[in-house]
């Protein structure tokens, strides 16, 4: 409430978006996971415990040297990097082929693709070129397994305007992403 006094507390809200996308990830019961811009989220660990499931993060090349490093660091986070069906990978989502980023039979398995706090960081016409693509990814197979995509976008029109501590968090966000920053435009969810 620092940012705006009017939106629900940032903790709350990231727990309840973490949980529901769990949640969703758990249920759907899918062997070959892709996370998008993972960031330094523990969820690709978490769901790597199980053999059957091939969990595959994404992220530009310094945050996932941040997180090798933290994980390097603990015999646990050592013995993560280890799994064979774990795996990170730096570079671009934008300019990464994404059918390359699974398995070998990963046109023949049901496929969770999460794209968790990255949209909002892409123009609307960069956000249908990713949507395609994912489509694509997801239905690359006459037989093959099909999947889900889980996004988070709070339209920007629904959101209310930053404040001073809004503003430093952005500030900030643009500091440690190199100078991206949040999109906003004026469509609806209807729009998207």
């Amino acid at each position: 409430r620092l940012f705006s006094w009017r939106a629900r507390s940032l903790r709350h809200s990231l727990l309840h978006r973490h949980a529901m996308i769990d949640h969703l990830l758990r249920t759907s019961k899918a062997p070959e996971v892709l996370e998008l811009a993972c960031g330094l989220a523990p969820r690709g660990a978490t769901f790597a415990e199980d053999a059957n499931v091939r969990y595959t993060e994404v992220d530009l090349p310094h945050v996932i040297a941040k997180k090798q490093e933290i994980l390097d660091g603990s015999e646990a986070g050592r013995a993560i990097r280890a799994r064979s069906n774990h795996r990170m990978v730096a570079g671009d989502v934008a300019k990464l082929e994404l059918e390359e980023l699974l398995g070998p039979d990963g046109a023949n398995r049901p496929t969770f693709v999460i794209a968790e706090g990255l949209l909002m960081y892409l123009g609307a016409d960069e956000q249908r070129k990713l949507w395609s693509r994912l489509s694509q990814l997801l239905h690359r197979a006459p037989h093959g397994g099909g999947g889900t995509l889980v996004f988070d976008l709070i339209p920007a029109v629904e959101q209310p305007r930053p404040g001073l501590m809004g503003r430093a968090l952005g500030w900030l966000m643009r500091r440690f992403t190199k100078g991206a920053d949040f999109e906003r435009d004026q469509r609806t969810r209807e729009d998207i």
